[in-house]
């Protein structure tokens, strides 16, 4: 074991970090997946990546219980929800005890100690998240604070100390990591280098220090939500600042419920948006993935199509739909293509289902036409398996091969020709 200094929480404390640190990290977003493993293999930690649910289980089959476990909630198959509550079963009574992790843009802002009751998970972090807030989470897990791993970091400025502290007080201990800063600067400080949540400012009409906040809050990635506390109410002033990007607007007296409500209800609808945002920007990467792809397909002079395991045509590119026409999509592939009435003796579809890749050769189209195809399993978002096959004009290349292996004989009966000749001349 070696000692390790942790952050996490209201004080500073030591705690035992063991030496062979492992992890297994299950997500279905590989750029997500990437990221988590660079960071824990950064911090010292041998990490499995694991891109489902099941493939998390096989890992934990084969390689017993890791230090700790990070995985996402929505997956197909066995999703988070599923795997968290497999891990805390009789079923897997070894892994009992390993910390878990769950990362989700789905029920960001959502409180935390909720979701890990639910799940039976040790710690929650909202996407988007930093490299300092996983690492935040692991440690504190890992040193068996689970509550402040789970805690929502908040920080206050107020006009005075104490009066900061009387409104931390209201936020409760088990649920809120709160810091007491007395000026704007340290409050933008701890949004860039904390990563807090929570922003609650008291509102003395600086204009100046709203708006470096709400900047330092609109840079950083864990969206923080800033709430404004008021001595008297006043509702021109409240429409202002939420137009300009407050989240909620609340006078003194404080009551305890009324804050904590209102501190939840900023931060669920900051969630909404963050998963608004978040959808709306992987919509716009997956269609300019799939534009993408279909360049790349429709530019290749090679034929491509897809077949499901019943035979049926999926998907053609261009050069292939030149061919055989739009109208075979929703068509048996060995109708189409070879003019057969049931599937052929040769087509490896079978293989196919079981994860093999496939190559022969074949004629197609007409009789001096021939073709190499490589088939290979493709799978799709309902879980079955289709068959991609690349066709390869190789006519020309056998055309010169032939001509060459005919150039090869008639070059051997030359030269035994030529060889009896000397022989007869010699007699």
């Amino acid at each position: 074991m070696k000692m390790m200094v942790s952050d996490v929480g209201r004080n500073r404390r030591i705690v035992d970090m063991p030496e062979n640190k492992t992890a297994i990290v299950v997500n279905d977003d590989i750029a997500q997946l990437a990221f988590v493993a660079g960071v824990l293999r950064r911090n010292g930690f041998a990490v499995e990546t694991c891109p489902s649910g099941v493939a998390g289980l096989k890992v934990l089959d084969k390689t017993g219980p890791p230090s700790v476990i990070v995985t996402d909630i929505e997956m197909p198959g066995i999703d988070g929800w599923q795997l968290c509550r497999l891990l805390r079963s009789p079923d897997y009574a070894h892994v009992n005890h390993v910390p878990i992790v769950v990362v989700s843009s789905v029920f960001t802002g959502q409180r935390p100690q909720r979701i890990c009751a639910d799940l039976g998970a040790s710690a929650f972090i909202p996407v988007p998240f930093t490299a300092e807030e996983l690492m935040e989470k692991v440690d504190a897990v890992l040193g068996g604070d689970e509550d402040a791993a789970s805690r929502v970091r908040a920080c206050i400025l107020a006009g005075s100390i104490p009066t900061g502290q009387s409104i931390a007080r209201m936020l409760p201990g088990k649920e809120y990591n709160v810091r007491v800063v007395e000026n704007t600067t340290a409050a933008v400080d701890a949004i860039s280098r904390h990563s807090v949540e929570l922003v609650l400012v008291e509102d003395e009409g600086d204009d100046t220090a709203i708006e470096l906040l709400l900047r330092a809050a609109a840079k950083h990635e864990s969206s923080p939500v800033l709430v404004c506390v008021v001595r008297e109410f006043d509702q021109a002033r409240a429409a202002s600042l939420m137009r300009r990007g407050v989240s909620a607007y609340v006078s003194l007296p404080l009551h305890e419920d009324f804050l904590r409500v209102t501190c939840e209800r900023a931060r669920e609808c900051r969630a909404v948006e963050d998963v608004e945002r978040i959808l709306s920007r992987r919509t716009w990467e997956l269609r300019e993935r799939e534009q993408w792809y279909q360049s790349v397909m429709s530019a290749s002079t090679d034929l491509v199509y897809a077949t499901t395991a019943e035979y049926t045509i999926l998907y053609l590119n261009q050069a292939m739909e030149a061919r055989i026409g739009s109208d075979s999509l929703g068509q048996h592939c060995y109708a189409r293509l070879y003019d057969r009435r049931e599937p052929c003796s040769f087509c490896p579809m079978d293989g196919i289902q079981q994860g093999a890749t496939a190559g022969f050769e074949t004629q197609l189209f007409a009789d001096d036409e021939s073709f190499h195809v490589s088939c290979t399993p493709l799978p799709r978002p309902d879980g079955s398996i289709a068959l991609m096959a690349v066709l390869r004009d190789i006519t020309e290349t056998k055309r010169i091969l032939q001509r060459a292996a005919v150039a090869e004989r008639l070059e051997a009966v030359g030269q035994l020709a030529a060889g009896i000749a000397h022989d007869f001349n010699n007699m």
